[in-house]
């Protein structure tokens, strides 16, 4: 199996912790503590060291096991009852996922063009990169990764001077509900680092230290990035907003040039859901045979065109990501531990 080595594990825990930030999260936290937002982003971001130790635990645990193998080899039933579990979320959250990708594009991109149409061509190229392996997903994802911290710099180094503290004043006027907004964060983009758990990696890589500074540079973005948008735009506009972040991005210019800018930096929120996709299309392809995956990627597609506004909502992704990605792992290391201990009476 090919390995991945640092930069390649770097952009991938980069976009999966970005990826449900833009029109999910961020909005979610916004009518929840208002301006006091970006408070729930940073005690979201110290409590999510839990979780992601957890998850680094996992991977070093397991060693060379796929990730279906070390669940059953702690217990034959329950380790199988669990991946199955696992198995269907995932194909759940993945088109929830899907959904608000393709519902961005959609609405910025191609109003115009039928929900059908704009499913299928995203389908097509994310089949076919997840065909070829893990190897080039992290290659692909490295590619974007440049671009995306390009365009990010840009961003920021337009925006910063734009900032009106008053916008973010009083503080600590939604305080009863941060510590339920910094759940929200946790859920939608501290989790999704589980999917890194059935990933190869190599020992000498210290992918470890990888992991935990790529966490750290990517909570302060998305900080940065909620701060942003609330000083610049004020909380009743960047309420207004379905996708606040795509319309703080028409205050960039760049030496003078204005004039759909913003289309180019939103690139950034397409590749963030890109490299995802790709990421827990593979993450489901290790849970069954390989040659399934067009299989997996139909049932996705059906129930994002069917299913996405009825089955799919951000509360039953919430709860669902907390037990299946959360507590489900955390039952498998304490049982495991209880069962060392017995065994060594």
């Amino acid at each position: 199996m090919k390995h991945l080595n640092k930069l390649e594990i770097c952009s991938i825990t980069y976009f999966l912790m970005r990826a449900c930030f833009m029109g999910i999260s961020l909005n979610i936290i916004l009518n929840l503590t208002k301006q006091d937002s970006y408070i729930s982003i940073l005690l979201g971001s110290i409590l999510g060291f839990i979780p992601l130790l957890l998850y680094l635990y996992i991977i070093k645990d397991k060693k060379d096991l796929n990730l279906k193998d070390y669940l059953k080899k702690q217990n034959k039933y329950i380790g199988s009852i669990i991946w199955i579990i696992m198995f269907i979320f995932t194909l759940l959250y993945t088109s929830y996922i899907y959904h608000q990708f393709t519902h961005f594009v959609q609405i910025e991109y191609l109003s115009k063009t039928p929900r059908f149409i704009i499913l299928l061509a995203f389908l097509i190229p994310l089949l076919y990169i997840v065909k070829k392996g893990i190897k080039v997903i992290a290659e692909v994802s490295t590619i974007l990764f440049y671009f995306s911290v390009i365009l990010l710099v840009i961003t920021l180094s337009s925006l910063i001077f734009q900032i009106n503290i008053e916008n973010i004043l009083p503080i600590f006027t939604n305080k009863n509900n941060v510590f339920n907004s910094s759940l929200t964060y946790i859920s939608f983009n501290v989790i999704p680092i589980f999917f890194l758990t059935n990933l190869p990696y190599k020992k000498e890589n210290n992918y470890q230290k990888v992991i935990i500074k790529t966490y750290i540079l990517s909570s302060i973005i998305l900080f940065i990035t909620t701060f942003l948008t609330i000083s610049i735009l004020g909380i009743n506009l960047t309420k207004a907003y379905i996708y606040p972040e795509f319309h703080l991005l028409k205050q960039v210019s760049v030496i003078g040039f204005l004039g759909h800018l913003e289309s180019i930096l939103a690139f950034q929120g397409i590749f963030d859901s890109f490299i995802m996709l790709t990421i827990n299309l593979y993450f489901l392809s290790t849970f069954i045979n390989y040659k399934y995956i067009t299989e997996i990627c139909f049932i996705i597609f059906l129930i994002t065109y069917l299913f996405s506004n009825t089955l799919l909502n951000y509360e039953f992704i919430i709860y669902g990501s907390i037990i299946t990605y959360l507590i489900l792992p955390i039952f498998v290391i304490v049982y495991k531990k209880i069962k060392s201990k017995i065994l060594h009476i």
